[in-house]
């Protein structure tokens, strides 16, 4: 007897941004099945693209980097070292039902009482939130942060809290979302 799941099959999505070349990458990127849309970097009209960071030499101090390459947001450091630039917010999306996210930051010190939230969405129905401190000291730092357990088909991250007001000053590495899978 085997069980099947409701859900369907599907592959899970991975990002590290490691096959882009440095440079503006444009208003929407795919990279290992997510989508990426809507950054949103809170300076009025300016372009709101994202950004192929070499941190070869900028981020490689923090474990788990996967060298080269990091997600940035409308600011660009030629070279092997990285922009930390300002980010209200941004979205992602496989196109299927997902279960589960997990990204690391790479964030610019000094990021007050401010925290990184994600919103996972069923189409335009909010079905859950969960927030993740940042640190407040002036030093660089990698939050790793993982969130499971709330179905969603568009995930909407962004800055919450009073310096910036709502922002946060990231590059971003390692993102990864999965699903329900069939079960046997």
């Amino acid at each position: 007897l085997v069980a099947v799941s409701a859900l369907p099959v599907h592959a899970n999505g991975h990002a590290n941004f490691d096959t882009f070349t440095e440079g503006i990458l444009g208003a929407t990127i795919v990279d290992g099945g997510i989508t990426f849309t809507n950054l949103d970097v809170g300076f009025g009209t300016a372009p709101n693209d994202y950004i192929c960071e070499d941190g070869s030499a900028g981020l490689t101090q923090f474990a788990g980097f996967t060298a080269p390459n990091a997600l940035g947001f409308s600011a660009l450091v030629p070279g092997p070292q990285v922009a930390y630039s300002s980010v209200l917010s941004f979205e992602l999306s496989t196109g299927q039902i997902e279960d589960h996210v997990s990204m690391d930051f790479y964030v610019a010190g000094g990021s007050g009482a401010n925290a990184v939230v994600f919103e996972a969405w069923m189409g335009t129905t909010f079905v859950g939130s969960t927030s993740f401190a940042l640190p407040s000291t002036i030093f660089f730092q990698k939050v790793s942060t993982s969130w499971s357990g709330v179905a969603f088909d568009r995930l909407v991250v962004r800055g919450s809290g009073p310096t910036g007001p709502d922002r946060f000053l990231a590059l971003v590495d390692n993102v990864d979302v999965t699903g329900p899978v069939a079960s046997t």
